[in-house]
């Protein structure tokens, strides 16, 4: 099961046993992984410049013209990384919005 399923599930335990296995997996682990853990459960800024590094970095840029509009991406476009990113590449930020699947974790 994958982090944002496993959270938007509120599978609350399984959600942060993956968080830990991907944050204890260091430089080993992807991108993309990293990031969708910090959509969870971390900071928004840091999201944002991990999905920017993922794309530009990890072999996901020549993807995003189609998936510019991928929901978890909603949760990071007011972010100076996110729309500075968009801004290099000279795309425009979607037009479509969804709200974010995943609720608040527990303390």
């Amino acid at each position: 099961m994958a982090i944002l399923d496993a959270a938007a599930s509120q599978h609350w335990d399984a959600a942060r046993t993956l968080c830990d296995r991907i944050t204890a997996a260091g430089p080993g682990i992807g991108s993309h992984d990293r990031a969708m853990s910090g959509l969870v459960f971390g900071n928004r800024t840091a999201v944002a410049a991990a999905f920017v590094d993922h794309l530009e970095h990890g072999g996901g840029l020549s993807n995003i013209a189609f998936s510019v509009c991928y929901p978890p991406y909603d949760a990071i476009r007011t972010e100076p990384a996110w729309k500075a990113f968009l801004a290099r590449h000279r795309w425009r930020e979607c037009p479509y919005s969804s709200p974010w699947p995943v609720p608040a974790p527990p303390p």
